[in-house]
């Protein structure tokens, strides 16, 4: 019989940013265990001793993350996510599968296993294990390059922070925060770069600007509405890691909040994004609850503009009931305060409404594909994309109202609770 492949990972980082060349290294299989040492990637043929769930229960896609213990070239031990290693040999004993072809360890499925194996030479170096990256000796953070392994100076040191950009065509950089300083290049779209700086706008209007390392430069600013942001950026006052991602994933920036109209020029109260007919819409990553979906009878089944139908844009004719008052078709899904993120409730709590309940819009849908009164799985799809009604373009229209009462009963009771998207949502 065979001896069966030996069951390693492989360092891969995330391939579609390659200027991400090291991964974090933790004491256990969560974000919030303590960050102990990067490792490059490219590191390969690394031995897995253990796996465990993500002890936050964090997901993507529905699927929750694992964390795999892995012993490094200089013999210590540390967690990292599947999402950050590919795997190959035989992990059967892990309730994986014998994978011939190097595979991304977050695309495998992995069966239940009653107990993780621990070999013997793992038995006599347990005592080093368990204790990794808890009590480091001035010898522990001299390591060679040829180990590559580079040390954290800090525990609280932050990892970098990316931005994407989501503007088809690009965007202007500038050599200063606003509208008003010198363009000096291009930022491409789909293209990501690491963030440097944040400022306030010097050109009046009330989005932040970040600078960011992209094509040699670290000179270049760009408007943060443009990007889809990664990594460690709450510390660059840009919003928090623990934020809902984008429902409309496949979207791009449009409109932003304006109730009072004093940038736009029209009141304006929520957020659009812009996208193609058809484009997924998503619920929270919690769930969450429908309590209203809104059929547009003028729109039809169609999904027809108030313009199709040879009427002007914001005209008294839209906003009647039958163009459901300009919103289209429309769903709102109710997300108690116990759904809601952590930095979410924070922010609720300062500004007078610690325990209140948050009621989301999802207007100009081209489909709706939930019911009143449906419980929503983590990032069920709700919809898609659309130009019904008071539109111009398909686009998604997602207004943000809170409430003292988890009990709904009409969307104009919560008009003096309108919030921006942002208390809930990344951009």
């Amino acid at each position: 019989m065979a001896t069966p492949t030996a069951f390693n990972a492989h360092i891969v980082g995330i391939p579609h940013i390659p200027s991400i060349t090291q991964v974090n290294v933790r004491t256990g299989p969560a974000l919030n265990r303590k960050l102990v040492f990067r490792v490059d990637v490219g590191t390969r043929n690394l031995h897995v001793s253990e796996i465990q769930e993500d002890a936050e229960q964090r997901q993507l896609n529905g699927k929750t993350f694992h964390w795999f213990r892995l012993m490094f070239p200089d013999g210590r031990t540390g967690w990292v996510r599947d999402d950050l290693i590919s795997l190959t040999g035989d992990g059967t004993s892990f309730g994986y599968i014998n994978i011939l072809q190097e595979t991304l360890a977050f695309n495998l499925h992995r069966s239940a296993v009653t107990e993780t194996p621990v070999t013997e030479n793992e038995i006599d170096d347990k005592k080093e294990q368990d204790g990794v990256g808890e009590a480091m000796t001035p010898e522990d953070v001299r390591r060679t390059e040829e180990h590559r392994i580079v040390e954290i100076p800090t525990e609280e040191e932050e990892g970098p922070a990316f931005a994407e950009c989501r503007m088809p065509g690009g965007v202007n950089m500038r050599s200063g925060p606003g509208t008003n300083n010198t363009i000096i290049g291009r930022f491409v779209h789909l293209h990501v770069a690491e963030i440097l700086q944040s400022s306030d706008s010097q050109s009046g209007d009330p989005l932040k600007w970040i600078r960011v390392r992209y094509q040699s430069r670290e000179d270049g600013w760009v408007r943060i509405d443009f990007f889809r942001l990664s990594g460690k950026f709450s510390r660059f006052g840009v919003g928090s890691e623990d934020l809902y991602p984008s429902p409309a994933p496949q979207s791009h920036w449009s409109r932003d909040f304006d109730p009072t109209g004093s940038y736009l020029n029209f009141p304006h109260d929520g957020w659009d994004k812009a996208g193609v007919t058809g484009a997924p819409i998503l619920g929270g990553t919690k769930g969450g609850l429908v309590v209203h979906t809104a059929f547009c009878d003028f729109c039809g089944s169609q999904g027809l503009s108030v313009e199709q139908k040879g009427l002007r844009v914001g005209s008294s004719q839209v906003f009647v009931p039958g163009w459901n008052f300009g919103y289209g078709h429309f769903v709102i899904v109710r997300y108690t305060n116990d759904l809601l993120p952590e930095s979410t409730r924070n922010q609720l709590a300062e500004i007078g409404r610690e325990g209140q309940h948050l009621f989301v819009m999802y207007a100009h849908l081209h489909n709706i594909m939930v019911t009143n009164g449906q419980v929503l799985r983590s990032n069920q799809q709700i919809g898609t994309m659309g130009n019904s009604g008071n539109s111009t373009g398909t686009h998604l229209h997602l207004e943000v109202r809170a409430g003292e009462s988890p009990t709904f009963s009409h969307w104009a009771a919560l008009r003096s609770g309108l919030l921006s998207p942002e208390i809930l949502f990344l951009r």
